[in-house]
Formats: C-alpha cells, structure tokens, sequence
C-alpha cells in the first residue's frame, strides 16, 4: 500500500482518484491511459502501470484511501477490488 501520488489529490486538490474520492473503488490498469495519472515525485515509485484505490468509509464519509499498485499492466481484476474492500471494510470497523 503506497500512495505516493499517482492518482492521489487529497494533498493538491485535483481531479484523481475521484472514484475513491467521491465514495467509489477507481481501478486503473494502464495509467498511460489515465489523463489524470501524475506522480507527485517520479523517484517514487517509477515502475507504478496499474493502480487500485479503495475508499475508506465511516458513516458515509470518505477518511482515507487504500491504494494498491502494480508494475505490470492489467494486473488488477475482480477477485482484487474484492479482497480490497474487504480488507477497507475491516479497516474502517477498527
């Protein structure tokens, strides 16, 4: 879990990781393709090709973002978004 930019605007107040940011899982499997893919600082995690944000939700209000990301393209599909809002959910009961 390394959210170091990416598709993060929590810290600059963009347009990324909207899906996250509104309530909602933002999968990205190539962010070659994502107009709003930019990383904070380009040392950190360089290789990043595919990103998988999951909201944090207590009482409807999103409090943080777990982001899971991958060097390979396409690396994300169903059975991950799964086990990550699994693993959001029991973060949020703790």
């Amino acid at each position: 879990m390394a959210a170091r930019g990416a598709l993060d605007a929590h810290r600059r107040g963009g347009d990324h990781r909207l899906g996250a940011q509104h309530g909602e899982p933002l999968l990205v499997n190539d962010v070659s393709q994502e107009p709003r893919y930019s990383p904070d600082d380009p040392r950190l995690l360089p290789d990043t090709h595919a990103e998988l944000a999951m909201p944090l939700l207590v009482e409807g209000e999103v409090v943080g973002v777990l982001d899971v990301q991958s060097s390979e393209v396409g690396a994300f599909g169903e059975n991950d978004t799964f086990i990550l809002s699994m693993l959001a959910d029991q973060a949020r009961r703790r």
